[in-house]
């Protein structure tokens, strides 16, 4: 009698300790749900909200679940129909965002949460799968580099289609592919597929300096700054020998290149830090004000080695415009330090 009392009063134990765990898991994915869909406009590398810092990782399964929920037939048709008559009857849209917007939001956060569990890549490759929220989970992958290797057969299918865009490329870049995926990507009709095939052939069979000096050529020409730029970025601190040959970009015709070249050897900082005479040359030189703030935040980046700037700098502080009074204030602050 006492043993089976025993053993029940076990048994009870149990299930109250796996009911506090579901109540605690459901209360988790509760919170983790209400704050997507609070927060669906979280962007890419923005930094997260206190409440998610407060979660941490115990939002990590809740976020998974998001990636992989779908919305089901009846709930997308009942949320376009509302829409639709919404705007003819002039009533507020579906307020509510369905799984797509979450399922993006969701990949956002686990990249700005970081470092990303490679527990996580069954659920972002699901979503990738899903496809409405495919570039942000192609983009979380990328950025676990070969962990994610799982991932290259949903990603080659995505180059494969016709309307596919870049991110899946650049993805693959990062994460490595069979030596056939290379040969495919150069016989491709776009020009940016070429260019990747050929510098993942080099960086499959080591020879990483020829396919960055390749990269930063490509990084210096206007009709493949952006994408060359792109890539050369997610390689992060490996592209940092090329520094000075991207500083070229600099001088590219379009403000919108030299912005966006100043902002990537910003974001290369420290490693590219041999770029600096040109940034300061730069800054001497250009005329439009948007590539001058651009110029003025990869200098902060840079840190003491951008000491040579400082005359420049402080001369900004003493102009009208606030916003760049703020930024030259910032880069003075970060290259004193």
């Amino acid at each position: 009698m006492v043993k089976k009392s025993f053993l029940l009063g076990l048994l009870a134990g149990a299930v109250a300790l796996g009911m506090a765990g579901g109540i605690r898991a459901r209360s988790t994915d509760s919170q983790v749900l209400d704050l997507l869909r609070r927060e669906t406009h979280q962007r890419w590398g923005q930094p997260v909200s206190e409440s998610w810092q407060r979660l941490g990782t115990a939002a990590t399964p809740g976020l998974q679940r998001v990636l992989e929920r779908k919305e089901s037939a009846p709930a997308r048709y009942l949320r376009t129909r509302w829409n639709g008559l919404a705007g003819r009857w002039d009533r507020p849209k579906w307020v509510r965002p369905a799984p797509p917007e979450l399922r993006s939001a969701a990949a956002r956060v686990l990249a700005a949460q970081g470092p990303i569990s490679p527990e996580t890549i069954p659920s972002l490759i699901r979503a990738v799968e899903l496809g409405s929220a495919r570039d942000e989970a192609t983009l979380v992958l990328l950025t676990l580099g070969p962990a994610a290797s799982n991932a290259v057969p949903v990603l080659l299918q995505q180059v494969r289609e016709p309307q596919t865009r870049q991110i899946p490329v650049r993805a693959l870049l990062r994460i490595g592919a069979p030596p056939e995926v290379w040969r495919e990507l150069k016989s491709d009709d776009r020009g940016y597929a070429r260019i990747a095939g050929t510098v993942g052939e080099w960086l499959s069979e080591g020879r990483t300096n020829t396919a960055l000096e390749y990269l930063a050529d490509a990084a210096g020409r206007p009709d493949s700054y952006l994408w060359a730029g792109r890539v050369l970025r997610d390689l992060g601190p490996e592209a940092a020998p090329v520094a000075r040959k991207l500083a070229r970009g600099l001088k590219l015709p379009s403000p919108v290149a030299r912005a966006f070249t100043a902002e990537l050897l910003g974001d290369l900082a420290p490693g590219s830090q041999a770029a600096v005479p040109a940034l300061v040359q730069a800054l001497t030189e250009e005329s439009d004000r948007d590539v001058r703030l651009r110029l003025v935040i990869a200098l902060g980046q840079m840190g003491p080695a951008a000491s040579s700037a400082l005359p420049q700098l402080q001369l900004l502080r003493q102009g009208a415009d606030e916003e760049m009074i703020r930024h030259a204030r910032e880069a003075v602050e970060r290259i004193q330090l």
